[in-house]
């Protein structure tokens, strides 16, 4: 949708769809962190090293697949609609 001077001008959905992107960005970067902190922990000689590389990956795995299903089905929200 565009105003009189050209300007584009955000629908509800794209604004959902760009606070969703935002969300799922961070959400990714703290998995990140979290399986970087149990990386070093494991590492460092911590006992079970193995249980914390796979509770990393776990984490990982799992916030991949639920901001991934997340932010597709936004897209495709917004691709049906036009």
């Amino acid at each position: 949708m565009t105003t009189g001077e050209g300007e584009l001008q955000s629908t509800g959905n794209e604004i959902l769809a760009s606070e969703m992107a935002s969300r799922s960005a961070g959400v990714q970067a703290l998995a990140g962190l979290g399986a970087i902190v149990l990386g070093i922990l494991a590492v460092a000689g911590a006992t079970g090293d193995l249980t914390l590389n796979l509770v990393a990956l776990l984490g990982l795995g799992a916030t991949i697949i639920l901001t991934g299903s997340s932010l597709s089905a936004t897209v495709l929200g917004l691709m049906r609609q036009s």
